[in-house]
């Protein structure tokens, strides 16, 4: 019905930079590797290696070309092996649209597709068209939304067309449904969500990650040498140098997420949430209604002492490039006070429980819940100070701080159940509040260790759907009766 096409040049250059982003580490291993007197001649091996590297980028993107047929999107791509993709539209899920820094130079978006198999543990979409017209992105879009429609009530009465036009290859023929902006995150949230999020961990990693591949190439030895010499008789030196890494990789990922989560909006048609972001790379993300399984309402200590939160969907598959393991962000960064306000606006069916409705753990709880964690720490202090030497006092302080810390995971679990909705509050570090639906639930598992069978409490844990597998929600040492209720709550029609 369409015809083949490839590409916009453009993605040849993405195609190129993927592969040599891919390949650069062995590329500056090659050079080090290679170094001689003549400058020249150690640039020849990675020169061949950069331009082999451009050359398949350059096949890859002439291998690869999209259509539409009978109702299904097909795609050819691979460099050796020839791969054909037929997605049917009817299995077409959501459709996201990003504009990347060197899509934007050209006028061009980057249109992924998710199917009903996606998941957050593929990494990739189910298929990407790297670079075309937004016009012709959004005619794709509403093309396949309207004969998804017309598939699911038994209409077929499309009348196929024959396009010759370079620009346009799918027809409008479908209005596209009208989209209400819910919320935009503000400025000043969007900075204290960058500087609260504890990105200086990704950095530290990504460091230790890149500095690992040159070990056996770069002088480090002779660098920790002298660093050592520095600072043996200046302790000051060693705290300032520490603090002043510390806070260099501190403002390069909070100024990392402030581009990424930059003019973060959600919007809302009928059947969609569309969430839009980006200062530099912007992008476009899909999530259909009827595939949210749950919220999540999750406060870290540091941003619950300054009354934020961060509502996270639990969506049965969806755009992977935007999923992670713990969900999908509907709100990076919240008032705790808005939190309500907020799903009541989004949601009719989903609401944070008022105070009077949660069940607490009960007393006898506390004691097992502070044994457990007390008895973790106490025994890894006892190592850590008797390889490092230290005073004994350490000890003394980390058992008081992990007795408060036992007490508040104790405090902060509760349970609640309102109409047909679960609510489930529990915490290790960062207080989560899941909010799920009965007919969301797949299954509800009751446990009770041998101790737990002394003091007459159990533990709940809640399966729900999430792309090719499921996520919990775990409360502990409750009361037998508690646990009772939630269960025959579960089996009531």
């Amino acid at each position: 019905m369409f015809k083949r096409k490839r590409q916009h040049p453009i993605a040849l250059v993405s195609e190129v930079l993927v592969a040599v982003r891919e390949g650069i580490i062995p590329l500056l291993l090659l050079f080090f590797a290679g170094r001689t007197e003549n400058l020249l001649s150690s640039f020849i091996v990675p020169s061949i290696a950069l331009f082999v590297l451009a050359s398949l980028g350059f096949v890859k993107w002439w291998r690869f070309v999209y259509w539409v047929e009978d109702d299904e999107l097909r795609v050819e791509s691979g460099l050796f092996v020839r791969q054909k993709r037929y997605i049917p539209f009817e299995r077409i899920q959501s459709t996201d649209i990003t504009e990347g820094v060197i899509q934007r130079l050209f006028k061009r978006v980057k249109f992924s597709f998710e199917t009903g198999g996606s998941s957050s543990e593929k990494k990739s979409a189910e298929a990407t068209i790297n670079a075309l017209t937004r016009d012709e992105a959004q005619e794709m879009q509403s093309y396949i939304a309207k004969r998804k429609q017309a598939l699911e009530y038994g209409e077929d009465n499309e009348q196929e067309e024959d396009f010759d036009s370079e620009d346009v290859y799918f027809p409008k023929v479908y209005e596209a449904p009208k989209e209400e902006k819910l919320y935009e995150m503000p400025w000043h949230h969007i900075l204290i969500m960058a500087a609260t999020s504890g990105s200086i961990g990704i950095i530290l990693t990504a460091v230790i990650a890149f500095g690992t591949q040159f070990i056996d190439v770069l002088p480090f030895e002779e660098v920790f040498s002298d660093v050592e010499n520095a600072v043996s008789t200046n302790l000051l030196m060693l705290v300032l140098m520490i603090s002043l890494a510390l806070a260099v990789m501190w403002i390069v990922g909070t100024a990392f997420l402030f581009v990424k989560y930059g003019k973060f909006t959600v919007w809302k048609t009928e059947k969609e949430f569309i969430l839009t972001k980006g200062l530099v790379e912007k992008k476009r993300l899909t999530i259909p209604l009827h595939r949210i399984q749950a919220i999540r309402v999750v406060r870290s200590p540091l941003r619950q002492v300054l009354g934020f939160a961060t509502v996270r969907l639990d969506s049965a598959g969806g755009s992977s490039n935007d999923v992670s393991g713990t969900g999908i962000l509907l709100f990076p960064l919240i008032p705790t006070k808005g939190v309500q306000v907020q799903l009541e606006k989004i949601f009719h069916d989903y609401s944070i429980p008022d105070r009077d409705l949660w069940v607490r753990a009960p007393k006898r709880a506390w004691w097992r819940i502070v044994r457990g964690t007390t008895i973790g720490t106490f025994l890894i202090a006892f190592i850590f100070v008797w390889w490092v030497e230290w005073y004994t006092w350490t000890i003394s302080i980390l058992t008081i701080l992990t007795l408060l810390w036992g007490r508040w995971i104790w405090k902060s679990a509760g349970l609640a159940i309102k109409d047909d909705q679960l609510a489930l509050r529990y915490r290790f570090f960062s207080e989560t509040t899941l909010l799920v639906r009965k007919h969301r639930i797949q299954s509800i598992k009751v446990s009770q260790s041998i101790f737990q069978k002394r003091l007459k409490v159990q533990n709940i844990e809640v399966s729900l759907k999430s792309g090719e597998g499921s996520k919990v929600g775990l409360v502990s040492d409750y009361e037998v009766s508690d646990i009772a209720t939630v269960y025959s709550w579960f089996q009531r029609k």
